[in-house]
């Protein structure tokens, strides 16, 4: 595996790690927005990092996830 593939997996891991904390606080404290901006900014990112490889199937699997947390995100 080369050197940007594994800093990659690294790091996406470590956003969905972060994004698992979030939601498991959010059951707790829905009304806490951070969170929820939190969660997008992890999620932005992996899937920026994606579009930079342009790797496509990835690209699409995460893009209607990130619809989902702007429109939680407009509606808090």
């Amino acid at each position: 595996m080369d050197e940007l593939t594994r800093e990659f997996l690294i790091e996406s891991q470590e956003g969905l790690d972060r994004m698992e904390r979030c939601l498991t606080d959010l059951e707790e404290r829905p009304e806490d927005t951070e969170l929820l901006a939190e969660i997008f900014r992890s999620v932005h990112t992996i899937k920026g990092t994606t579009g930079f490889w342009a790797s496509n199937g990835w690209k699409s699997w995460l893009m209607p996830e990130k619809t989902c947390w702007v429109c939680c995100a407009r509606a808090s």
